[in-house]
This record gives C-alpha cells, sequence and structure tokens, in this order.
C-alpha cells in the first residue's frame, strides 16, 4: 500500500485528540499476516507546531494478541488467564505500544525475519491533529453569539438565551 505524498507530507486526513481507528492509513492492515489489522489511538498532547501528534499508540491485531496470552499461559501453567486485576493491565500493557521503540522491540522479539523499515512504511506513523484554531473555536460563546448575530438577522437569535454569569 503506497500513501500520496505532496511536498514531502502525506496528504492525510487530521483527527481529533482521544481518537481511535483500525488499520491504513494510521495502522497496519494484513501484518504480519492476511487479515491482521492493527489498530491506533490519538493521544491528547499535540507538537508545539500544532500540526500532528506527539501521543500515539499501537495496538495489535486480535489474533497477536490472543497468541501473547496463550505463550503466558504457557510460561505460567495453573495461573490462570484472569488471576487479578494486575495481571489484566499487565496483559492489557503488552499489547499497547506509546512510542516506535517499543514496536520496534516487539517485532524484532516476535518476527526477527521480518523488514523493520517496511512495516513502518506501510503505514503513517505520524497523525496529523485537527486545528482548533478557527474563529469559532478561539471566541467566547458571547462573542460567538454577537458574531453570529451580525451574520444573520437578529430576530433569528432572539429566542436564544445564555447564561453569561
Amino acid at each position: 500500500m503506497e500513501m500520496e505524498e505532496n511536498n514531502g507530507l502525506l496528504n492525510l486526513q487530521a483527527v481529533a485528540p482521544e481518537m481511535s481507528g483500525e488499520g491504513f492509513p494510521y495502522a497496519p492492515e494484513n501484518w504480519p499476516e492476511e487479515g491482521d489489522i492493527w489498530g491506533w489511538r490519538t493521544g491528547r498532547r499535540i507538537v508545539a507546531n500544532r500540526s500532528r501528534f506527539q501521543d500515539r499508540y499501537l495496538y495489535l491485531p486480535n489474533r497477536l494478541i490472543r497468541a501473547l496470552k496463550e505463550e503466558k499461559e504457557k510460561e505460567n501453567p495453573g495461573s490462570g488467564a484472569d488471576s487479578g486485576p494486575s495481571s489484566s493491565s499487565i496483559r492489557r500493557q503488552q499489547h499497547i505500544f506509546a512510542s516506535k521503540l517499543a514496536v520496534e522491540r516487539y517485532i524484532k522479539t516476535h518476527f526477527p525475519d521480518a523488514d523493520i523499515d517496511a512495516f513502518f512504511a506501510s503505514f503513517s506513523w505520524k497523525i496529523p491533529a485537527l486545528r482548533s484554531n478557527g474563529p469559532f473555536f478561539s471566541l467566547s460563546l458571547f462573542r460567538c453569539w454577537l458574531y453570529l448575530s451580525f451574520l444573520f438577522n437578529s430576530r433569528t437569535f432572539r429566542h436564544l438565551h445564555f447564561d453569561l454569569g
């Protein structure tokens, strides 16, 4: 899967903070096997120039989560899959990656012959952030109401009441 580039920047749909999804363009699809769809999520922090998220997360496909679970059960037979809340959160953390380095370590450990560069080339690690610097985001509710009242007939807004206190 190729991503279209324009002056070195990918033409990708910007997303809001704490959004999530599956697969391309922000996570791999069909890797390492056909049908394996990785998940992604954005955090809250955005880089200084407000172009992309500083925090982004990558999730393993369900098949690989099951494989990790089976691997753990083989290592600790008789411990049970759900032996308390701490083991559940540890399992959850094992399939959520908050950095490229963590993903790379996972791949090198579980797929030593994999081409790391090809893996990261199959999706965009950088997720563009929706800009919130438009006029309606930077104005207070009252200023927004005033702005709209000048744009439209003021009779349209007579029924609106705002508690400014």
